[in-house]
């Protein structure tokens, strides 16, 4: 099956572009796509690529990592805020994301970002 075949290649575009095709009756899968498209760009240490693929599959912690790993220290904090808020302010799903937030923000003396 197509669908298969585009996985496999790591063809994601292709495959993203044949479940969301109005009436191909696989858009389901889009997110499942997106999320496989963001694991694969990850491990090939694409990660400000990986971002908006994860974030598309409401991957929000894998979009998270990505943003850590590429050095988008703002954008880190932001998804943080918004992910933490999302859920209910729990922060401990995301406790190891803000102690390298925090660890990044003390290493270049930005105490203030660092302790929030």
């Amino acid at each position: 099956d197509a669908l298969a075949s585009y996985v496999a290649a790591n063809a994601f575009r292709r495959a993203v572009d044949l479940c969301a095709r109005p009436g191909s009756g696989l858009d389901h899968e889009v997110p499942f796509l997106e999320e496989k498209w963001g694991d694969h760009l990850f491990e090939s240490k694409q990660f400000e690529q990986g971002i908006n693929h994860f974030l598309n599959a409401g991957q929000a912690h894998k979009a998270i990592e990505c943003a850590i790993e590429a050095r988008h220290w703002k954008k880190a904090a932001e998804m943080l805020e918004k992910a933490t808020k999302r859920g209910g302010g729990d922060a401990s799903r995301h406790e190891h994301q803000y102690l390298r937030l925090a660890r990044h923000h003390e290493s270049v003396d930005d105490v203030d970002d660092a302790e929030r």
